[in-house]
């Protein structure tokens, strides 16, 4: 079991009253592996029942967001039961206390799998060896005399058998052993295979339903408009000319915006245009976007800075004292700045939520990533405990971290309480777009002391960002460099900021590579191997690295690459990017090879759709994507304002998978992000001979 988890987490096993096996795991304090009895509890853990049929019905507490967590996790405990995925049942929990595996209900942060492998893995061994132990019993025969094959517990003879739903009465009154192992990696099947995924004919044919095609008898549609200015206040609205319109039920003002309700969501929009709200100004305005830029230089040289060293354990002013004094007295120094935009989600679906209030509590079916956080939120919003909030989770059409607010969820069930029937609301487009919580904008400033070699004897990275601090993945922690100090400031503002898929590093891994690149310039080496050589302790980088360079044919004639490292979540990545010029003239990304290395792949097909589909995410956002603002909020519309990589743009992807035995289970989410701009950049730089240091590469 993962170390940071044992302590809070142990196996519970049951036989239910319908004949089957329940198995799970339950928080609480650190123990041995618990066995409970029928009489023991009333209620047990059905994490994973065996079925009289011998299916088995997985349940966990995580969101599927497209990424293929479900399966991936029915993987580690089919491996272990000894079960094909295919008589896998594998549902995502309810929302109630038995099910929370983590402080949360929450998905993100490559969190599903990664951080509890063994977890997932034990779950299925402590099954397999109660129902080991209820086949021999019944045979007659020592349970270590006994095996399994594809969901049957096998006779010493090899010949006679008893299939796992038989058993899953008897297997729950066994004692689960306080010590589980673990099938060794060498024999392993199921794990680093790619069983087609289930859900896939409805994705294909369209029949898949998101929160958005979430239907409830009498249900009403809402849409809504909300202040264009952030921080701004709805002042007054006539309802009239909504109310006048076909279709129309009912217009709601909110603090900050102004819904309306209809029989569709076309007759919610026409009443919604019909409306005429008047805004009460915020004191203190958004700066435009021009003059975003020059105060987060501005902050660049006169910060509050937060200091973080490389070495936690250094004093912080000491150690940027020694960085200093070595920049001081350098020989040769370099310094560059660069900057990244505030961009948006742009998920496919937009946001919405479907909301009864009634009786003194409230149901949603919501396309959310945090389901704790949609309670609380709407609890508080309509004075409720948040135990008369009940969350339903539903598939969600993109995600990358927008999903992990709450506002669409607590306007839907303000809106639904004031209308006294349930009301699905849903966003339009452009208020998508205008209403994000945006990745934040950022500035920075790179300086190294550099060596006769031209390698960098000090390097202090200095952020300036919108609401937050920039200090994840910028100290380079794929190179080891030492002495690295990084200085952080953050410039208050009224603008919503949130996670964005690969969160800092998405902005942090530009500004490293970049003046990564640039550094091998000027030392005139080859932008691969001086990278090897600042990899010299580091093997996995060197190995993602030098394998990404093979694959992409590094180095060839005629052709315009970039490269760039990463490592987090676990995970190591390398990617070269290609790019030329098209008939036109303009540049354009042609191909991306990528070196990943997240230590086990449990599902290599599932790993390498999350490795093209982040590569595809961030050449999108590398080369036109960024929110622009003006008059205090966003300009931008929709998709001709904030364009997206179309498919006739997508270069070709090759993935190659690295495997690392013996090191931790890595992320698939985050890491295939970060490395994909700089290394566009790069390669841009040798097509065009001009270096881009500010987001997007390719729109002003």
């Amino acid at each position: 079991m993962n170390a940071g988890l044992d302590r809070r987490r142990f196996l519970a096993l049951t036989a239910t009253g319908a004949g089957a096996l329940a198995l799970g795991l339950v928080p609480g304090a650190r123990r041995r592996v618990l066995a409970l009895s029928r009489a023991a509890t009333r209620r047990p853990t059905p994490w994973l029942t065996i079925e009289p049929d011998g299916s088995a019905r997985l349940v966990v507490p995580f969101t599927e967001l497209g990424q293929g967590t479900l399966l991936g996790i029915t993987q580690l405990v089919a491996e272990e039961l000894d079960l094909p995925c295919e008589r896998f049942t594998t549902l995502t929990a309810p929302m109630e206390s038995r099910y929370l595996i983590k402080e949360t209900f929450y998905t993100g942060g490559s969190g599903s799998i990664r951080p509890l492998f063994d977890d997932w893995r034990r779950l299925g061994a402590a099954a397999r060896l109660v129902l080991v132990a209820a086949g021999a019993e019944r045979f007659g025969v020592g349970a270590s005399l006994c095996s399994t094959s594809a969901g049957e517990v096998v006779h010493p003879n090899g010949r006679d058998r008893l299939g796992y739903g038989a058993l899953a009465v008897a297997a729950g009154r066994q004692p689960v052993p306080a010590d589980v192992p673990l099938r060794a990696r060498e024999h392993w099947w199921c794990i680093g295979t790619s069983p087609p995924r289930p859900q896939l004919p409805t994705l294909v044919d369209g029949s898949a339903a998101y929160g958005i095609d979430t239907r409830l008898p009498g249900q009403l549609t809402a849409t809504i408009a909300q202040a264009p200015a952030f921080g701004a206040t709805l002042e007054h609205v006539d309802p009239a000319p909504a109310l006048a319109k076909p279709g129309v039920r009912a217009v709601v003002p909110l603090a900050n915006a102004v819904a309306v309700v209809g029989d569709t969501f076309w007759h919610a929009s026409q009443g919604l245009a019909a409306l005429a709200p008047r805004w009460r100004a915020p004191s203190k305005a958004v700066p435009d976007s021009a003059l975003l830029g020059r105060l987060l230089e501005e902050a660049l040289e006169g910060g509050d800075y937060r200091l973080e060293p490389a070495d936690p354990h250094a004093s912080g002013p000491a150690y940027r004292d020694r960085v200093e004094a070595l920049l001081g007295s350098a020989t040769a120094r370099f310094e560059a700045r660069y900057a990244g935009p505030l961009l948006a989600h742009a998920t496919l679906e937009p946001q919405n939520t479907l909301a009864v209030v009634a009786d003194g509590r409230v149901e949603l079916h919501s396309p959310t990533q945090h389901q704790t956080n949609v309670q609380n939120e709407v609890a508080k919003a309509l004075g409720l405990p948040a135990e008369r909030v009940t969350v339903h989770t539903t598939r969600i059409g993109g995600g990358f971290g927008r999903r992990l607010k709450a506002d669409y969820a607590v306007q839907a069930a303000l809106i639904a309480r004031e209308v006294g029937r349930p009301v699905q609301l849903v966003w339009s487009r452009g208020e998508d777009l205008q209403h994000d919580f945006y990745r934040p904008a950022a500035s920075a400033l790179l300086s190294a002391a550099l060596g006769a070699d031209g390698l960098p004897v000090a390097i202090r990275a200095r952020t300036a960002a919108t609401n937050d601090r920039i200090n994840g993945g910028l100290h380079g922690e794929w190179y080891g460099l030492k002495p690295w100090l990084v200085e952080t400031a953050e410039l208050g503002s009224a603008l919503p900021i949130g996670a964005w898929r690969s969160v800092d590093p998405s902005l942090s891994c530009f500004f490293v590579e970049s003046f990564i690149d640039e550094l091998a310039e000027r030392a005139g080496a080859d932008p691969l191997a001086y990278r090897l050589r600042l990899a010299a302790g580091k093997p996995r980088t060197r190995r993602v690295l030098e394998t990404v360079a093979q694959h992409a044919g590094w180095g060839a004639p005629g052709k315009a690459q970039g490269i760039a490292a990463f490592a987090g979540w676990n995970t190591y990545v390398a990617q070269v990017a290609e790019v030329e010029r098209d008939a036109a003239g303009r540049p354009r990304v042609v191909r991306m090879t990528c070196a990943f290395d997240c230590g086990t792949a449990v599902n290599p097909a599932l790993v390498r759709a999350q490795v093209e589909g982040g590569i595809t995410m961030g050449v999108s956002a590398a080369l036109n994507e960024r929110v622009r603002l003006a008059a205090g909020g966003v300009a931008d519309r929709n998709f001709d304002d904030y364009p997206l990589l179309r498919m006739a743009q997508a270069p070709s992807i090759e993935v190659v998978l690295l495997a690392s035995e013996g090191e931790p289970v890595g992320g698939a989410g985050e890491p295939p992000v970060p490395a994909v701009a700089p290394a566009v950049a790069n390669a841009l730089r040798r097509l065009t001979g001009t270096r881009q240091r500010s987001l997007p590469l390719l729109r002003a």
